[in-house]
């Protein structure tokens, strides 16, 4: 007898844990999720990105390879892990090691706008 209560002591116990941690079935979803129309480029934005992405095309793939992903120069991949924009701006501007300065050709911001999408 005395295990009998215990054990519906404890059914009794974990089954007010359970059901009470759940919480109410009508409770909202947190709004920390972004939709896709939030996330999306805005027409400027997209407009930027692809002149970056011309530039980039016409002066990087020689030395950073086709795809980006390093040749005679390192991949240009997760370079928001790297560099800050500011960073990548003087790059662009004054270059580093044997990039020479000046490969944006003015266009140092759209450059920058398309190279942070390859993260």
């Amino acid at each position: 007898m005395k295990f009998l209560k215990r054990g519906m002591l404890l059914c009794t116990v974990l089954t007010f844990l359970l059901v009470g941690g759940c919480g109410p079935a009508d409770e909202a979803p947190p709004d920390d999720d972004m939709t896709e129309e939030e996330t999306a480029p805005d027409e400027a934005d997209a407009q930027l990105i692809a002149e970056g992405e011309a530039v980039v095309q016409k002066n990087c793939i020689s030395c950073h390879g086709e795809n980006l992903e390093g040749g005679m120069g390192p991949a240009l991949h997760g370079l928001s892990a790297k560099y800050t924009p500011d960073q990548l701006h003087d790059i662009l501007v004054n270059g580093i090691g044997a990039m020479p300065g000046g490969t944006a050709g003015g266009q140092e911001e759209a450059v920058i706008a398309y190279l942070l999408t390859l993260d």
